[in-house]
């Protein structure tokens, strides 16, 4: 997400490899979704890491390989992936297993498994899309607590409330799950995925429900990371910084943001 063609000349540089450099000067934390589709290099690991302070924060994606392989079985390339990552260190706040939408509450025996099978040197974190779990929440938010893992909810409630108005709502309206919502943290680490729409005051008002929530989590002695995206995302960073800017009227004791760096110069005009 970091060099997002929109953020470029913006909030990142146009060119260059320090784009998450700059990225990491609006916001603390970034969601991994590549290591959904391939592992990286090491070196490109590596990078990332130079490329964040310590305490920056890396929710990155299982591969599909595992969580859309087939009854989550296949955990075969795990062991290479969790040696790829080691370079961030700390910095992987936890590995997010996004389940399908097939994946039901008859398959939890293998969440189970899988659960169970993984290193506790890291954190981790499940968010599932069948509205069943949300009916009946108590199966899932038991093996959950026995295996010290988070639910990850995605509020969509926001985007879904009114019909799209622009060409990304409308991509968007196909593309992602219409979900119930969900407030409820299990762990010390809460983790939410907030989408919004294109219009800023929607996107706005749509979190509102979560400003109190993730205060009050913070009074509790958690430490929640809350993503916040659009359709098209052109605004994220801003936006992300607004949310947290309105936690802190709520909690003052919270750090701030980091300064962003300054915006990329203009290229020169030469007549030659």
């Amino acid at each position: 997400m970091w060099s997002l063609k929109s953020w470029q000349g913006r909030f990142i540089p146009s060119s260059g490899a320090d784009r998450l450099r700059s990225y990491a000067g609006w916001c603390n934390a970034v969601e991994g979704n590549t290591t959904f589709y391939a592992t990286p290099t090491c070196a490109t690991v590596t990078g990332w890491a130079s490329q964040t302070p310590a305490d920056f924060r890396f929710v990155l994606k299982l591969p599909r390989e595992i969580t859309h392989g087939g009854g989550l079985g296949d955990i075969s390339g795990l062991s290479d992936f969790l040696r790829v990552i080691e370079p961030l260190g700390d910095r992987v706040h936890a590995l997010w297993a996004q389940l399908p939408g097939s994946f039901g509450p008859g398959d939890l025996p293998a969440l189970s498994r899988l659960l169970r099978s993984l290193p506790d040197s890291f954190r981790y974190a499940v968010e599932v899309r069948d509205p069943a779990f949300f009916s009946d929440p108590r199966r899932l938010e038991d093996l959950l607590a026995e295996t010290g893992a988070e639910w990850v909810p995605f509020d969509t409630t926001e985007f879904f409330r009114t019909p799209p108005t622009s060409d990304a709502e409308r991509d968007a309206w196909l593309k992602k799950p219409r979900m119930p919502l969900r407030t409820e943290a299990l762990t010390d680490r809460p983790i939410v995925r907030y989408l919004g729409r294109d219009a800023t005051d929607r996107t706005v008002g749509g979190w509102r429900r979560w400003v109190p929530i993730v205060a009050g989590w913070l009074r509790e002695g958690r430490s929640p990371t809350f993503f916040v995206h659009t359709p098209d995302n052109a605004d994220a960073p801003e936006l992300c910084r607004r949310f947290h800017d309105e936690v802190r009227v709520l909690v003052p004791d919270l750090e701030p943001l980091p300064v962003p760096p300054e915006p990329p110069a203009p290229a020169e005009m030469t007549l030659f």
